[in-house]
This record gives structure tokens, sequence and C-alpha cells, in this order.
């Protein structure tokens, strides 16, 4: 008894923070709560014996409501997660689309690329020989001159 007086006094003397005296009111609080409960039980079981089976029969129906919503509750969450997925699907098909004619311009590009090349030696090939020709008109037109 004086173990306990001593702390007693020791938390009157230094005070007590906000947070434990409310933990200590919940506490109680729950306590006194679940006593009336248990209390209106008996009393009612004793009065009318089929009252503490409506009311396990009341907490069981009550129980499969939440269970009820709860499976509500991840159906929704299911739903959203579909609409989630469903969307990147188009998106992901979107983009392969536009890959698919990216890929279609590149493969018809690469289908002309011989006959730009060709075209473009050529090119190249005739002006080479274009500017030799006279490069050399011009050499033997100098040493005629002499």
């Amino acid at each position: 008894m004086q173990d306990i007086a001593q702390v007693a006094t020791e938390v009157a003397a230094k005070g007590m923070t906000t947070s434990t005296l409310l933990w200590i009111i919940g506490g109680m609080m729950a306590v006194i709560t679940t006593l009336g409960e248990v209390i209106k039980t008996q009393y009612q079981k004793r009065t009318n014996p089929l009252n503490g089976t409506l009311g396990r029969l009341d907490t069981t129906l009550s129980n499969m409501n939440i269970t009820l919503s709860k499976v509500a509750m991840r159906s929704d969450d299911q739903n959203s997660v579909l609409v989630g997925q469903t969307e990147k699907l188009v998106m992901l098909s979107a983009t392969l689309a536009q890959v698919a004619a990216s890929g279609e311009r590149q493969a018809n590009a690469l289908v002309g690329l011989p006959m730009t090349i060709d075209s473009s030696i050529t090119g190249a090939a005739t002006r080479i020989i274009a500017h030799s020709e006279s490069c050399s008109a011009a050499i033997l037109e100098a040493l005629d001159s002499q």
C-alpha cells in the first residue's frame, strides 16, 4: 500500500501529461461502456430469455453487414484498379499503333534507299566527270596556247 501511495505522490508531484490523462480516461470509458453493456445484456436475459438470443442474432447480422460492406469496398477498389488497367491498355495500344506506323515509314524509306543511293552516286559521278572534263579541257587549252 505504501508503494502505491508513494507512486501516487510522485505522479502528483511531477504532474501528469495530457496524453497520459487522456489514455487513462479513454480506458476507463471503454471499461465502463463494456460493463454497462454486459449488465444490460444480463438484465435482458433474466427478464426475457429471447432477448439474449435476439441480441446475438443482431450482433451476427451486424457483423455480416460489416463483412458485406468490406466486400463492396474491395469490389469498388478492384473496379477502380480495372479502370486504371484499361486506361493503361488503351494507351499501350495507341503507342503500339504509332510504333507500327513509324516502322512502316522506316520500312518504306529503307526500300527506297537503294534507288536514292544509286541516283545520288550517279549524280556525284556525273559532276566529277564534268569537272574532270572541264579541267582537262582547260589544261589542254593552256598547253595549246603555249
